[in-house]
């Protein structure tokens, strides 16, 4: 709208990313679903309906993505990923995971699509995307 234009050259307000969501939908009829804005999100919390979408769209508006991490031994826990924030380096994961990591860093491991090949070798700069698996080699 132009007052949003307006504040945003003025640089005086802050608008917070948003979704509009619609939940118990497995209580609307067809006709009443259809009459809904498309631009609204439609789930049923108890049905588990649009659930999973609705988990994408909010790591979307709020720009996150989802890392896993592993241990030379084991598996990445699928089950429970790190939030970070897009455009992430792995600098950023050695400060999240432990506060004196960076300092001990020797080379990482990454699969997923921000490696050019399962497990690529990378440094710190190395920029992460949504679900990378990442093995940090300590020196």
């Amino acid at each position: 709208t132009v007052d949003r234009l307006i504040d945003a050259l003025n640089g005086n307000r802050k608008y917070t990313p948003s979704l509009a969501v619609i939940n118990k939908i497995d209580m609307a009829s067809k006709e009443e679903l259809k009459k809904i804005d498309p631009s609204i999100m439609k789930i049923s919390a108890e049905k588990r309906v649009g659930i999973e979408e609705l988990k994408e769209a909010i790591y979307k508006k709020l720009n996150l993505m989802r890392i896993f991490t592993r241990t030379k031994f084991n598996k990445a826990d699928m089950d429970a990923p790190l939030m970070m924030r897009s455009n992430a380096s792995i600098a950023d994961l050695c400060d999240v995971v432990h506060r004196e990591l960076r300092s001990l860093f020797k080379f990482a491991e990454v699969w997923g699509k921000s490696a050019k090949h399962p497990g690529q070798k990378v440094g710190l700069t190395h920029k992460l995307q949504d679900n990378d698996i990442v093995l940090i080699h300590k020196k």
